[in-house]
């Protein structure tokens, strides 16, 4: 019991904690779970010790309450098992775990899911490895992640039954964002998108149906495209966002949604002094970014494509000394991979086949790929006709050598007037009506 000689709200005060932040029930668990000797102690190591924010506490007040004598040794517990300090504080209420729960869970988790787990999910830490293996009989109906996600819910084995019903009955895959809900309101937010033909996605499920509802209106009343996109925001924000995208003459694209208001303002200000033009990328940086972006390009003469702005500045630059580095010409193409990616293209490119072969449409492509396809083309003879003709290499290997079979079996050149033949060009689902065209007519593909 709290001891009388401080009250709670006193003796949280001088933590810079606010006990009036607190609802009634969470004040009771304080007031009824604690002794002002245990929270002192508590207090002392996480606000004076580890630094955590008063804020950060009054969004966890379970530290308060729960185990406060064991937040010390599980936070050296995480530390000692290589948990970054900031996601410890990002999920706070995982140091109230019961002694030996982190220990067992991380020594569980690491052997059956990976080590990478931990990445993504510190929460799961403070799960026992008891809960985990509840929803592990759900293995053949959802991924591992999906189980992890579920177990750090507070949902029972037979509701996340009846939630993965629901998503194989409408073809969804179950996620994260599914289980933060109950089962009446994943069931409302189905009927919300088949009747306004939405897509039933993870995204949906980020916000509650009360919401959704809220952010349908307001698009319609404003005679905007409901897409997923602005289901990233409350329904508030979109209505702000569409009004200050038509005041500055904007298209209302779906990234402009990844952006508050405030931020869309800035952007325009810094995209109209820079001379920018304001496209859907843009919205990709913020105001501080894209300036710094403009910089890096003004220096290295990089032109501002829409493909420049999904990278940062950092990046950029790193881009262009790896381009520097094999004297490749800089376009637009060379951002929509990282640096280091490129270096090992270029690379392996320069090193085996020269640097007629350095052309930005055949660097993007991922180095492992060229390591399989580039050898076969070259044994083939027609290796130099990927220089003008790079699409090649968007066909996986596999497709590749059954596109090669079909021309060969129509009797077909591969390559046409220095370019690949243009069945290696069609689109997959052009490819396949070509390839059964073929066989209508009885011809053989071995």
């Amino acid at each position: 019991m709290i001891q009388e000689d401080i009250s709670v709200s006193k003796l949280l005060k001088n933590y810079g904690v606010n006990y009036s932040s607190f609802d009634n029930d969470t004040k009771d668990m304080i007031e009824s779970s604690s002794d002002t000797k245990v929270m002192t102690r508590a207090l002392e190591f996480l606000v004076n010790i580890v630094g955590v924010s008063p804020k950060r506490i009054e969004k966890c007040p379970s530290v308060l309450y729960l185990n406060p004598g064991c937040l010390k040794d599980n936070y050296e517990e995480l530390i000692n098992r290589g948990i970054n300090r900031e996601k410890i504080i990002g999920c706070l209420h995982i140091l109230s775990s019961e002694p030996g729960i982190i220990s067992e869970t991380y020594e569980y988790v690491s052997k059956n899911y990976g080590v990478g787990t931990f990445n993504k999910n510190v929460s799961i830490l403070g799960v026992p490895v008891s809960r985990i293996q509840e929803f592990e009989r759900f293995s053949s109906r959802m991924s591992k992640s999906a189980i992890l996600s579920a177990a750090i819910t507070t949902l029972r084995p037979a509701e996340v039954s009846t939630i993965l019903g629901i998503c194989e009955k409408y073809g969804v895959e179950p996620s994260g964002s599914f289980f933060q809900k109950g089962v009446g309101e994943i069931t409302e937010i189905v009927k919300i998108c088949l009747e306004n033909n939405l897509e039933i996605s993870g995204s949906m499920f980020r916000k509650s149906s009360f919401e959704i509802r809220r952010i349908i209106n307001i698009c319609r009343e404003k005679n905007v495209e409901i897409t997923g996109s602005v289901f990233l925001k409350g329904a508030e924000e979109v209505g702000k966002i569409i009004d200050t995208c038509r005041k500055h003459n904007i298209p209302i694209t779906g990234s402009v949604f990844r952006r508050d208001s405030d931020e869309i303002e800035d952007i325009v200000k810094v995209c109209n002094e820079l001379g920018i033009p304001i496209s859907g990328t843009v919205f990709l940086r913020d105001a501080d970014e894209i300036r710094r972006i403009h910089t890096v390009c003004s220096k290295y003469g990089v032109e501002l494509s829409a493909n420049v702005f999904k990278k940062s500045a950092d990046e950029i630059e790193e881009i262009v000394k790896v381009c520097q580095k094999y004297g490749l010409d800089i376009t637009a193409t060379v951002f929509k991979k990282s640096a280091s990616s490129l270096d090992k293209s270029m690379k392996f490119v320069s090193e085996n086949y020269g640097r007629s072969y350095l052309t930005p449409l055949i660097v993007v492509t991922d180095a492992n790929h060229l390591k399989k396809v580039f050898p076969y083309l070259d044994s083939r003879g027609t290796l130099e006709a990927v220089i003008a003709s790079p699409a090649i290499l968007g066909l996986k290997f596999e497709e590749l050598i059954e596109r090669e079979k079909l021309i060969e079996s129509i009797g077909e050149d591969d390559v046409v007037k220095g370019r690949f033949n243009p069945i290696y060009g069609l689109s997959r689902k052009k490819y396949e009506e070509k390839k059964e065209h073929i066989q209508t007519k009885g011809v053989v593909v071995k």
